[in-house]
């Protein structure tokens, strides 16, 4: 009760328009002071303070929450920031292996295209092609940063499999182009191009009687009648070793060709090519004469394996 007694007194002394004397007493020892102070004035004062007290507190309100907010705007901005740059770092990523997936696509193309004209070049049945780049062709998009990473992800795995697959397929290309090259070029060296356009053989390989002086000799090669000045194919792809005159050869070529092979052609008019060129399979290089140890116009044609004669015919 005595609470709300003084309570109450307090309200009545505080709504009462009246006038109260301070005394002022100073330390110095100098004369108090007399001061009046109505309550209405009192009143103002306190009403002022809390006014100033409660527009402070507001400021503090507002200075805190702006301080909030922008913290929190800091906060936004550093992980868009750091969202940007992963973004940014998986987009390079995903460029970059795009790009190395159209390497790829483009160097497998190549490689299929060398297999097909190898294939072609040996006479082999050539299929469609497989692939085509331009199927590959890239797409692009609006912009949306809505899961962006996570399809930025998949789009990374999808061609990292693409580029294992494609370098796989690659090699296995590559492998096959060189396996068909090696047999490309077995089927180049081997001297089995019959080397005149016609012609008739005239004598064998083996033992015969010699059409000069008679008596019997081993023939080395075989005689291929044919007109004087019939143009002469290389038997086979090869380096030449000998172009000219050589004994009773008379005009000679030799050629040397891969898998211990060499062929030489005999009694020429002329030769059309020169010692240590290269000439392929089926190409020109003289033409038939009767030079040297011969009764007429024909080609003395030569068939050497690992430096022994053997019959020509075995290749034909």
């Amino acid at each position: 009760m005595k609470l709300v007694e003084y309570a109450q007194k307090l309200k009545e002394l505080w709504q009462e328009d009246t006038t109260y004397m301070v005394y002022i007493v100073p330390t110095n020892g100098k004369k108090p002071q007399q001061k009046n102070i109505q309550t209405n004035f009192l009143r103002k004062a306190v009403y002022g303070l809390c006014g100033v007290a409660a527009l402070g507190i507001a400021a503090m309100c507002v200075m805190q929450y702006t301080i909030y907010q922008n913290m929190q705007s800091q906060k936004e901005l550093a992980e868009y920031r750091a969202t940007k740059a992963a973004q940014e770092q998986k987009l390079k990523e995903m460029s970059a292996l795009t790009a190395k997936v159209q390497q790829d696509m483009a160097a497998l193309s190549k490689v299929e295209d060398q297999v097909r004209q190898q294939m072609e070049k040996s006479g082999m049945h050539v299929p469609k092609k497989t692939l085509n780049p331009a199927q590959y062709g890239g797409k692009g998009g609006n912009g949306d940063m809505s899961n962006m990473l996570t399809r930025m992800d998949v789009v990374i795995e999808q061609n990292k499999n693409m580029h294992a697959i494609l370098t796989a397929q690659t090699k296995d290309w590559q492998n096959y182009l060189k396996t068909i090259k090696q047999d490309n070029l077995r089927k180049d060296a081997m001297p089995n191009h019959w080397p005149l356009a016609g012609g008739t053989i005239t004598s064998r390989f083996g033992g015969r009687r010699d059409p000069v002086v008679g008596g019997r000799e081993n023939h080395a090669g075989i005689d291929v009648g044919a007109g004087h000045g019939t143009p002469i194919y290389a038997a086979g792809s090869g380096y030449v070793q000998h172009a000219g005159w050589y004994y009773g050869y008379g005009n000679y070529i030799k050629i040397n060709h891969d898998y211990g092979y060499q062929t030489a052609y005999g009694h020429l008019s002329s030769i059309a090519i020169q010692p240590g060129t290269y000439v392929k399979k089926g190409q020109f290089i003289g033409r038939v004469g009767s030079t040297g140890y011969s009764t007429g116009p024909h080609l003395h044609f030569e068939l050497i394996k690992n430096g022994k004669q053997i019959n020509p015919m075995t290749m034909f």
